[in-house]
C-alpha cells in the first residue's frame, strides 16, 4: 500500500538514497501479506511495527546478493565491497557498481537466509527528517484516489439505503425513468436500491425522483435515550466476560469500595473527507477491483464469496485513500460494486454522498464503563481496581450484508472489545479485575482510529484523576508514583509535564490535564491547558503538548504529522463527535450537524518524540486515545467540574 515509511526501511539496508525511493501500491498477494497477522491489510497500527524486521531483512538480502555479483565481476573478497547510495563500490581501487548493472544477475542467487544487518549507529535514512515520496503528487493533483479511477465502459451507481438498520426495500417504481438521457436501470442492493446511469450526475438526478417505500428496521421502537439506559443499566448485569487483570480478583468479594465513577461515550462516525467509492468489473473469467480497499485479502474473500471466482483471477487495485480510519476496513462498497457489475455486466463507479455515509457507517461503539477502586487501609494507597465495560458487537445488520463472511467479521470484533488496554494499564495496583458486557445494539459497529482505547482510556485516564483528587495529591504526581515499573510510560508522562510547564501558575479559569495511553506499542503522554470561561462556558483550547516513545522513529516528521493528526481527530470527537440512534435512524447526515473541529478552534500542538531505542512502535492510532481525558482533566482543574460523558457540552 501506500506507506512511504515501509520503503524507507527497506531503503536503510538496501542503500538507496530516499530520492530513489519509489513507492506502488501492492497488488493482491501472499508475497505482501503482514508476516505477524498473515493478512494482507492494515490496522492496528501494525505496519511498521510488524514489518520493520522483515523489510530489513529483506534489504539486507538484496544488498548482500548485489554485493555478491560485484564480487564475482572484480574477483574480490566481500571486505573489499562497500554499498552507498545505490553503488557497490571497491574501497582498493574506488571502482564502482550502479545496483542497475548488477540487478539481473543477482536475481539469479540464492536469497540470503540470515544477513547481516547495520547497527542502528550506521543508520542514514531512518531517524532522518526526509521528504514524503507522496508529498509531491498530493500537492500537484496527480495522486490517484479512488473517487479519481475511471475505467472505459463504466456506469455510475447513487444510492438510497433504508435509513433504519436492518429496514429494506418495499416497492419502487423504476418505469418512470425508461428512455431518460443516461439512465440505465435500477438495482436492489442489501438494504436499498441503487440508480445506474452512465454519469454519476445523472444517477444522483435520478434518485432524488425516485420514490422508494422501505419497511421499519427491528430497532423501530427504541430511542436514543433508552439505548443510552440500556448502556448504563448493563453495567450492573452478572453476565460479564472476564478479561484482561492481574492480582486476586476476590478481593472485589467483600470490603467496602472506595470509588466508583461511570463514563459514557457516544457512537461515532468516521465522516472520511473522501466519499465512500468503489470501481468493480465483474467478467467470466475474472474481477478487477480499484478503490481505497484498506484489506485486500478481506476484499478478496467478498468477492470470491460473489463472483465463486477463484482468488488467482481476482486483481485488486489500491489506490490512495482521503482519510478513513478504519471505516475502509469493511469492504460493503465492494460488495455494492461487485453485485451492481454482476447484474448489469458492466463496470460500476459506486459513490456515497455524504448523507449515506453518516447514516450508514460502521460506528465507534458507544459504551458505558464503570470504574471502581478499593483502598487498603495499612498503607493508604489503591490497591485494587476494577473496569467494567459495556458496549456492542457487530449488529446482526452484517449478515444481511454478506451472510457467511460478516459473521465472521462479528465474532472478530466481539473478541476485540473484550480485551481492553485497562487491564494493561502500566500504574502499579496490586490488582486490576476488568470485565466486558455485550450490549448487542442492533447499530453497526466497526474499527475507528484507536479503536477500543478510545472509551477505555478515556475512563482509566479520567479515572486516576479523581483518584489522585480524593487523594489530595497532585494528579501528576500520582501517576509517576505509580509507575515504577512502567520507566518509558513515566519518561513521556515527565517529559509532556515538563514542556507544558506543569506546576507553574495558570490564571483563573485556566487549567492543565494530563493523561496516559500504552497502546500499540508506543506510550503516548499528553497535557492539555484549557481556559473556560465562567459566564458563558465557552471552552478555549489553548496548548496540546504531546510526548511520545515509538522505539525507534523511523521518520521524525511523519511520527509528529501522525500525533497531532490524532490529536485533531480526538479533539473533534471529545468535543463535537456524536451519533444519535432513534427508530434505527441516525440523526446526524452531514457537516452542518456532525461537525469537525474547525482551524480557527484548533490549539497549539507541540510534539516531542523520545528515542528509547527499542523496536519501532505504532504511532497512528496511539495519539488519539489521551485527548479526551487530557482535556476533560484540563477543565476540571480550570472549573471544578468533573465530566464523565462525552463529548463536553461546551461551546468553543
Amino acid at each position: 500500500g501506500w506507506l512511504p515509511v515501509l520503503a524507507f526501511v527497506r531503503g536503510e539496508e538496501l542503500e538507496v538514497p530516499g530520492a530513489s525511493v519509489v513507492v506502488e501500491p501492492a497488488l493482491l498477494g501472499v508475497d505482501y501479506r503482514n508476516p505477524a497477522s498473515g493478512m494482507q491489510g492494515t490496522g492496528d497500527s501494525r505496519s511498521i511495527r510488524e514489518f520493520f524486521d522483515p523489510l530489513r531483512r529483506a534489504g539486507a538480502a538484496a544488498r548482500e546478493m548485489l554485493v555478491a555479483v560485484a564480487m564475482q565481476r572484480w574477483n574480490a573478497s566481500r571486505n573489499d565491497c562497500s554499498v552507498q547510495d545505490g553503488h557497490v563500490i571497491h574501497g582498493a581501487s574506488g571502482r564502482s557498481l550502479p545496483f542497475a548493472t548488477l540487478v539481473d544477475a543477482a536475481a539469479g542467487l540464492p536469497v540470503p537466509s540470515d544477513p547481516p544487518l547495520k547497527s542502528k549507529s550506521e543508520f542514514r535514512l531512518i531517524g532522518q527528517r526526509v521528504w514524503r515520496a507522496d508529498s509531491s503528487a498530493k500537492v500537484d493533483g496527480t495522486a490517484r484516489f479512488g473517487i479519481d479511477v475511471n475505467v472505459p465502459g463504466q456506469l455510475a451507481a447513487a444510492f438510497n439505503t433504508d435509513p433504519s438498520f436492518g429496514g429494506d426495500v418495499l416497492a419502487f417504481d423504476e418505469a418512470q425513468f425508461s428512455g431518460r438521457p443516461g439512465f440505465h436501470s435500477i438495482e436492489r442492493i442489501p438494504g436499498g436500491v441503487a440508480v445506474l446511469a452512465e454519469k454519476f450526475w445523472q444517477a444522483q438526478a435520478y434518485l432524488k425522483e425516485l420514490s422508494v417505500t422501505f419497511s421499519d428496521g427491528p430497532m423501530k421502537d427504541r430511542t436514543h435515550a433508552s439505548i443510552e439506559a440500556y448502556l448504563r443499566d448493563s453495567l450492573d448485569r452478572k453476565d460479564g466476560v472476564q478479561g484482561d487483570g492481574r492480582g486476586e480478583p476476590r478481593l472485589w468479594t467483600d470490603g467496602p469500595t472506595f470509588a466508583v465513577a461511570d463514563y459514557e461515550v457516544p457512537f461515532l462516525a468516521h465522516a472520511s473527507m473522501e466519499p465512500i467509492n468503489c470501481v468493480a468489473h465483474v467478467r467470466a473469467d475474472g474481477c478487477d477491483v480499484w478503490g481505497p480497499i484498506q484489506s485486500q485479502d478481506r476484499t478478496a474473500s467478498v468477492v470470491e464469496h460473489l463472483t465463486g471466482l477463484d482468488r488467482s483471477s481476482i486483481t485488486i487495485n489500491t489506490t490512495f485513500a482521503g482519510g478513513a480510519f478504519g471505516r475502509l476496513s469493511v469492504p460493503d462498497f465492494v460488495v455494492q460494486a461487485v453485485t451492481l457489475s454482476k447484474a448489469t455486466g458492466r463496470p460500476v463507479k459506486v459513490i456515497w454522498n455524504r448523507e449515506e455515509d453518516l447514516q450508514h457507517d460502521f460506528y465507534r461503539p458507544a459504551a458505558a464503563i464503570r470504574m471502581q477502586a478499593k483502598w487498603d487501609r495499612n498503607s493508604g494507597r489503591v490497591d485494587a481496581l476494577r473496569g467494567i465495560v459495556a458496549t456492542s458487537t457487530a449488529s446482526d445488520v452484517l449478515p444481511k450484508l454478506m451472510p457467511d463472511y460478516y459473521q465472521t467479521w462479528s465474532a472478530e470484533q466481539l473478541a476485540s472489545w473484550r480485551s481492553t488496554e485497562i487491564g494493561n494499564t502500566p500504574y502499579d495496583f496490586p490488582n486490576i479485575e476488568t470485565q466486558w458486557v455485550n450490549t448487542d445494539i442492533g447499530v453497526p459497529v466497526g474499527y475507528w482510529r484507536s479503536v477500543d482505547p478510545s472509551f477505555t482510556v478515556f475512563a482509566m485516564e479520567s479515572f486516576m484523576d479523581e483518584l489522585a483528587h480524593l487523594s489530595g495529591v497532585d494528579t501528576l504526581t500520582y501517576r509517576l508514583d505509580l509507575l515504577g515499573k512502567a520507566p518509558r510510560a513515566a519518561a513521556v508522562l515527565a517529559l509532556a509535564a515538563e514542556k507544558a510547564d506543569w506546576g507553574t501558575p495558570l490564571k483563573g479559569g485556566h487549567g492543565r490535564g494530563v493523561a496516559l495511553q500504552m497502546g500499540f506499542g508506543s506510550p503516548v503522554a499528553q497535557v492539555a491547558e484549557v481556559a473556560v470561561d465562567q459566564e458563558s462556558g465557552r471552552l478555549e483550547l489553548r496548548r496540546i503538548v504531546c510526548a511520545v516513545d515509538g522505539g525507534i522513529a523511523v521518520l521524525p516528521d511523519q511520527v509528529e504529522a501522525q500525533m497531532t493528526g490524532a490529536i485533531l481527530f480526538g479533539l473533534t470527537a471529545a468535543i463535537h463527535g456524536r451519533i444519535t440512534v432513534d427508530g434505527g435512524v441516525v440523526a446526524q447526515s452531514n457537516y452542518h450537524n456532525y461537525r469537525i473541529l474547525g482551524m480557527a478552534d484548533t490549539p497549539d500542538i507541540e510534539v516531542h518524540i523520545i528515542e528509547s531505542g527499542g523496536d519501532p512502535g505504532g504511532v497512528g492510532e496511539s495519539g488519539t486515545p489521551p485527548i479526551a481525558p487530557a482535556v476533560t482533566n484540563a477543565v476540571f482543574a480550570a472549573t471544578g467540574r468533573r465530566i464523565r460523558s462525552l463529548p463536553l457540552g461546551l461551546t468553543v
